[in-house]
């Protein structure tokens, strides 16, 4: 059964009855375009739960898309991770992929970071669109297993392109899996992790939300 995510139902249904709209009035072209945005706006937002690996120590995906890179062994600049060293793994979201981002791991929020920017149509449409404005969400979380990091951005190109964050607040009990936030045209999702686990992802692979597992087992 196809599910769609909350958030773009009513999207999704005004485009339907403007697709539906134009056809009756025989506005063909317009009609077959509202129908292009709607299957677009269909396979963006398919809400797909998936199977989890049996393994619990692991790190799965957030999100469907691929690895851009991957940075080991960083000086560490989150005061959540007790080791002094940790490594970072890029993950990008893809035109195509869904834009629904879960947690890789269950865990605790110990804080988090918002960063806001700027739209750059509204702001910045007669200078330049090469500086974007971002918005950006990071949070640390602690776990019985181990503390990490994830950090989502977005680029503020278009007005409707913001991320859609859910209510994450300090010591809220997130599990593996569960919902995140929202993507609308995609965005970079970075995972930061303890040096001593294993990353078992390559750049340029390609990743399945819930179910690649991309560190661990952790000790």
């Amino acid at each position: 059964m196809l599910n769609i995510h909350s958030s773009a139902r009513f999207s999704i249904f005004v485009v339907f009855l403007m697709s539906i709209t134009s056809f009756l009035f025989s506005f063909l072209w317009l009609s077959y375009a509202f129908f292009s945005i709607l299957v677009f706006l269909i396979i963006i937002f398919r809400h797909q739960r998936r199977v989890m690996p049996s393994i619990s120590n692991v790190f799965v995906s957030s999100i469907d898309g691929v690895v851009m890179k991957i940075e080991k062994n960083i000086m560490n600049s989150n005061e959540i991770f007790s080791s002094e060293k940790f490594h970072c793994i890029f993950c990008k979201i893809l035109q195509f992929n869904s834009r629904i981002i879960r947690m890789p791991l269950e865990g605790t929020i110990v804080h988090t970071t918002y960063t806001a920017g700027s739209n750059v149509l509204s702001s910045k449409f007669w200078k330049s669109f090469e500086k974007e404005e971002k918005e950006c969400l990071t949070i640390s979380v602690s776990s019985d297993i181990c503390n990490y990091a994830l950090s989502v951005t977005q680029s503020l190109l278009w007005p409707f392109s913001s991320i859609d964050f859910y209510q994450v607040e300090e010591n809220d009990n997130l599990s593996k899996g569960q919902d995140f936030a929202v993507s609308k045209l995609g965005g970079i999702v970075k995972l930061y992790i303890p040096s001593n686990i294993l990353i078992q992802v390559e750049v340029g692979q390609t990743l399945i939300a819930e179910e690649t597992i991309v560190a661990g087992p952790i000790s």
